[in-house]
């Protein structure tokens, strides 16, 4: 019987236990749609939340030997959102790159902010994602049907998730990707300066939702 590199064994454990976790948080959401949607809002490092993020990720990227690489600039404007939802999202996405990357390969972490958006892109050298499938990756439990996804764990749910605690903050998530080229997802979300009125019609709405299922 064949036996596994400890650190490839230590990986694919990580992996499925996050597909667990992840799993569990769905059926969550789904039993309690209306708890699950309040969102415990603060002002939000987003640089100190994607170094911690890059910190707990790093020993399956060093597994692969492949190149992690965080960019932030030096002055960066805060968001208005849920730390432990959004840490979710930079979990899974950074993770998905690492896992889809093949050995000896890249993944970048890169954040950017205009006057209204600040915006995380998580590129990677990896397999890529036909255009075609950039929608379907969000959709509750598809996984692309090729060898190199259907090789690794995975529940099919985290993208989509993701997207969701992403459109409940007012942001978007999109997919840049060509086949056999990598892939880069881009999330934006929006600053509180310019957004003011959107987080208190969302803390409003979060307020209706428990005084009325309370």
């Amino acid at each position: 019987m064949p036996q596994l590199d400890p650190s490839t064994f230590v990986a694919q454990l990580f992996w499925l236990v996050l597909s667990f976790v992840i799993l569990y948080l769905l059926m969550w959401r789904v039993a309690l749609p209306k708890v699950a949607d309040v969102l415990q809002e603060r002002q939000e490092r987003i640089d100190d939340a994607l170094r911690h993020v890059v910190r707990e990720v790093q020993a399956s990227a060093d597994a692969k030997s492949l190149e992690l690489i965080l960019r932030i600039p030096s002055k960066l404007p805060r968001v208005v959102g849920d730390p432990q939802k959004l840490h979710q999202v930079w979990t899974n996405l950074v993770g998905n790159a690492i896992k889809y990357t093949p050995a000896g390969g890249t993944v970048g972490v890169d954040v950017q902010a205009d006057d209204k958006m600040l915006r995380v892109r998580i590129s990677d050298t990896g397999i890529g994602i036909a255009a075609e499938f950039h929608e379907k990756i969000f959709e509750k439990f598809f996984r692309v049907n090729e060898e190199a996804v259907a090789s690794e764990v995975g529940s099919g749910l985290g993208l989509c998730i993701s997207r969701e605690i992403v459109r409940m903050h007012g942001g978007t998530i999109e997919v840049e990707s060509v086949p056999g080229e990598g892939a880069t997802l881009v999330v934006a979300l929006p600053l509180e300066s310019n957004d003011a009125g959107a987080n208190a019609s969302r803390s409003a709405s979060n307020r209706s939702e428990r005084g009325t299922h309370g």
